[in-house]
């Protein structure tokens, strides 16, 4: 069973689909995928997300996370957010275990969306 989170992120999605897809590499149980999106406030210049469908009991989201931070760094800040409202920001630079320790945390958060903003 796949958990769909969508890759929330204001600049163009076919760009950071790119570089993902060449920084992953086929790693864990990542699939990635390139939608129209839906929401009212997607740019009408870029109207697209990107998906990340993970197999639900893998280490797909510290993975996926690593690439994100590999690409965009060293200005991101990337908040995960659950379907309950929830969410917990891992700022740039963040070291991997501190990562693995705020995956422990998403447990129960039930991510749907990955957030990608600038880091202030």
């Amino acid at each position: 069973m796949a958990q769909e989170i969508s890759i929330n992120y204001l600049g163009p999605s076919e760009i950071l689909f790119n570089d993902l897809v060449s920084v992953l590499g086929g790693q864990c149980d990542i699939n990635l995928e390139l939608r129209e999106s839906n929401a009212k406030d997607r740019s009408a210049i870029d109207p697209t997300i990107i998906v990340a469908a993970i197999g639900v009991a893998s280490a797909a989201i510290p993975v996926l996370l690593k690439g994100l931070f590999e690409i965009l760094a060293p200005t991101a800040k990337i908040v995960l957010k659950g379907k309950n409202g929830r969410s917990i920001e891992v700022p740039v630079g963040t070291p991997d275990e501190r990562i693995r320790e705020l995956m422990d945390l998403t447990k129960g958060l039930d991510i749907e969306e990955i957030a990608i903003g600038e880091d202030k």
